[in-house]
């Protein structure tokens, strides 16, 4: 079975698009340096935050408010993470070094404390806390919740002082916005902040203000480029019976806050609907899946660069009534909101190739047999 495609992209029709807007303030005021999604065909590997290129040494400010419930060293690097309302929110990163022994930045510590109960002197636990300093006085002292509302003793025996000269107690509660980490490179990475939500499934861009959506969109299989012209029709010669790659590439260089990509035949609607490949984040969209198996063929997303993506979906042609059909791609964003469609007219016909003629040629050892196809 061939597919013939009589006419090539026919144009780019670009939707308006308002974005949702998102209530939490960014972390920084700083560039995505990285968007969310995968990062191999197939999403082998995901990339399951958003990086912003923060300044070494800059104070990170707590999307939303909440309770610390992680301040300890991954393999990423340190991380601390904070249990919202919305959700957990993990910043990754932050601080220095390579190893589980931090290092101080800036007016920053991250120490790992000798905590003591101010009602019981005996009661001495061990935690992790991050430290701002003023001087030799703490601005504040962040612990895990479950170390909250204790004091902080030095390896001398004396405690930390605020800034009102009492004794420093640690605190798990933290607001909006507050500063509560340096930017770093822990973990052997150029210094950047990689922040994640809900453990890397959902895109942090579903509710924290960033750039407007500013896509473009396009077919890259198949064109009127992919194979010869006969009779004014473009060939596309199938690698398996049947079926037919389907690619579009899609740059997300403003924003980078692509969701989903869908392709339809001739209309857009659910029961048009050819393939669906989504980033997650949303509830119908299930976890952050990007790919399908069918048949032994894989359908998926193949990153060309960071917001460049190609989508690619082996349609099974046989699914559609001979004749003229409009392929269409479409681009969703996190607020599902059409950002833009392109679309082709393919001519699906089920007529065999026939062998028009046979071509042999001769060598000394081998006899080469080239068949050569006519499709009309």
């Amino acid at each position: 079975m061939k597919i013939k495609w009589i006419i090539a992209v026919l144009g780019l029709l670009i939707y308006p698009t308002t974005l949702f807007s998102q209530t939490l303030p960014p972390p920084g005021n700083w560039p995505i340096t990285s968007d969310y999604g995968p990062r191999a065909l197939a999403g082998h590997y995901w990339h399951g935050g958003i990086d912003y290129g923060g300044p070494y040494g800059a104070s990170i400010q707590a999307v939303e408010g909440g309770d610390i419930d992680r301040i300890r060293y991954l393999e990423g690097g340190w991380n601390l993470r904070i249990r919202g309302s919305l959700g957990k929110w993990e910043y990754i990163h932050i601080f220095t070094g390579n190893g589980y022994v931090p290092v101080p930045l800036g007016n920053w510590e991250l120490r790992n404390a000798t905590l003591v109960n101010p009602n019981n002197p005996n009661d001495v636990t061990y935690s992790n806390v991050i430290i701002l300093w003023s001087g030799t006085m703490a601005t504040k002292v962040l612990s895990e919740e479950g170390y909250s509302g204790r004091w902080i003793r030095n390896p001398d025996g004396s405690y930390i002082r605020d800034t009102t000269g009492a004794t420093a107690t640690t605190r798990a509660s933290i607001e909006q916005s507050e500063a509560i980490a340096p930017v770093g490179n822990s973990g052997g990475v150029p210094t950047h902040l990689h922040l994640e939500y809900n453990n890397g499934d959902d895109n942090p861009l579903l509710y924290v203000v960033h750039d407007p959506s500013n896509y473009s969109l396009t077919f890259q299989h198949p064109t009127d480029a992919d194979d010869g012209h006969v009779d004014g029709k473009i060939i596309i010669s199938h690698a398996q019976p049947d079926t037919e790659r389907i690619n579009t590439r899609i740059n997300t260089t403003t924003g980078l806050d692509l969701n989903i990509t869908q392709f339809y035949i001739d209309q857009v609607d659910d029961t048009h609907r050819l393939w669906r490949s989504c980033y997650g984040g949303r509830q119908d969209d299930g976890d952050r899946s990007n790919t399908q198996e069918s048949n032994g063929r894989t359908d998926g997303i193949d990153p060309q660069s960071n917001g460049i993506d190609d989508f690619i979906y082996n349609w099974d042609s046989t699914t559609v009534d001979d004749g003229e059909h409009r392929l269409i791609a479409v681009a969703t964003n996190v607020n599902n909101n059409f950002s833009l469609t392109d679309w082709i007219t393919i001519y699906v016909d089920p007529t065999p190739p026939q062998i028009k003629k046979v071509r042999i040629t001769s060598g000394t050892k081998t006899t080469k047999v080239e068949n050569v196809w006519n499709d009309f």
